[in-house]
């Protein structure tokens, strides 16, 4: 028997969206999430949104 499986992307950041929420500022990670890594920045954006009302912009810095 032959098989053809068909597989459909999931937009797992979509589900996870969710970055209405900072608790700590708009210059920290967003409430329920966690920022690791040397030099690592996390901050509210408001100009580029794919859902909502903020994404969130990350940057890194010396360590991946």
């Amino acid at each position: 028997m032959i098989i053809d499986p068909k597989i459909s992307p999931e937009n797992i950041i979509l589900d996870w969206a969710n970055f209405e929420d900072w608790e700590n500022g708009a210059s920290a990670a967003p409430t329920e999430w966690t920022l690791s890594g040397t030099g690592a920045a996390a901050a509210r954006e408001a100009t580029i949104v794919k859902q909502g009302t903020y994404s969130c912009k990350l940057t890194y810095g010396s360590a991946n």
